[in-house]
């Protein structure tokens, strides 16, 4: 059994309804350690 030492972490990034997160930023850098994930519909209160 593989055990890393540390943990993939998570990212949500909320209300990106025009995408533009995934877009702005070089993301490449962080993927082998995050996990990111957009939430496009805007969350209520």
């Amino acid at each position: 059994m593989n055990v890393s030492p540390h943990p993939r972490l998570r990212c949500a990034v909320l209300d990106d309804f025009q995408d533009a997160a995934l877009r702005s930023a070089d993301w490449s850098v962080i993927e082998d350690r995050v996990d990111v994930v957009t939430f496009r519909e805007h969350i209520a209160e």
